[in-house]
């Protein structure tokens, strides 16, 4: 079953290996993007982990909700521009 706690400690692990791999990250990045995939990623996953592991509530839906922010509009999903974020309205890389 999925909690907070289990929740917590996958975000945990995957923060850990973001900041291992921060600057590998970033030199892929910096290939064909701008160079802050690492940055993203490390900061993303930290403050999730640190969230889920402080006072976030021991309800999952709560958790979500109180995690997403204070935005009534969804945000831009972290895997990026897909047919899923198109039909939810999200703007692609150049606007569309």
């Amino acid at each position: 079953m999925l909690t907070t706690d289990t929740l917590s400690q996958v975000f945990t692990s995957v923060s850990a290996v973001m900041t291992s791999n921060r600057d590998y990250l970033v030199r892929l990045d910096q290939v064909g993007g701008d160079g802050d995939l690492g940055v993203s990623m490390d900061d993303g996953f930290a403050a999730v982990a640190s969230f889920l592991g402080s006072s976030a509530p021991t309800d999952l839906g709560q958790a979500f909700r109180q995690g997403r922010g204070s935005s009534t509009r969804p945000r831009r999903p972290p895997w990026g521009r897909s047919s899923a974020s198109a039909s939810w309205g999200w703007p692609g890389p150049c606007g569309d």
